[in-house]
């Protein structure tokens, strides 16, 4: 069963929603059967199907799932564990997507919140800590929420954990909704850095040189 939920991620990560969905398939009705509907195994595979779902934009399909998953994951793991802070982050990005941005914004507010505890407590920020970050400022602006009101509701976060914009997990917060998404896609792949470079010179000049400055921003 983990062989094949493994080959089913592998095959996520590569793109190949196609191929993944049937392993997932297999993988949750074998983890089901054997290790019951509430463990965190079986938990994984229903969001790994939500997220191939997700992926081919079949919302219908993929919400009931990381429902499920984030209702059981709080449950068995707690609501504060990063595993259920980032299905809490996938369903959101599924209701953005759908463009309910009043259903997201609470759930986006939640995983990051909660990774600011972990982070707190740990004594670092948590990788996943940035995207998180992004993906509820890029929420507000959808909302057409002012900039002031953005940074006043970051700062009001932020603050009891000694952190502050301007540095830190927050330095990206004035970054446009594309120019993050290039960075995230970047910094999960860096191997294709010239790949994707060389895509946008052509095709996006201005994002392009709007990359290139972030990156002297950063070093």
């Amino acid at each position: 069963m983990t062989r094949l939920n493994s080959l089913a991620t592998c095959l996520f990560r590569k793109g190949d929603l196609a191929g993944a969905e049937p392993l997932y398939r297999h993988a949750l009705q074998a983890r089901e059967r054997v290790l019951g509907p509430a463990h965190p195994h079986t938990l994984t595979s229903v969001n790994g199907l939500a997220l191939v779902l997700d992926g081919k934009g079949q919302y219908a399909g993929a919400e009931p799932l990381y429902r499920r998953a984030l209702k059981a994951g709080e449950c068995v793991l707690g609501p504060e564990h990063p595993e259920v802070l980032a299905i809490a982050n996938n369903l959101a990005g599924l209701l953005e997507s759908k463009g309910d941005y009043t259903d997201a914004e609470p759930l986006y507010r939640r995983a990051l919140e909660g990774l600011l505890k972990t982070s707190a407590a740990t004594g670092g920020p948590h990788p996943h800590m940035q995207t998180f970050l992004d993906n509820y400022v890029a929420c507000l602006e959808k909302q057409k929420r002012s900039p002031k009101h953005i940074r006043t509701t970051l700062e009001a976060m932020l603050r009891p954990f000694g952190m502050v914009l301007g540095g830190g997990c927050a330095e990206n917060e004035e970054l446009t909704p594309k120019l993050r998404a290039v960075i995230e896609q970047i910094t999960r792949e860096p191997s294709r850095f010239r790949e994707i470079a060389d895509q946008l010179r052509s095709e996006d000049p201005n994002l392009f040189m709007e990359v290139l400055q972030w990156i002297q921003s950063q070093q």
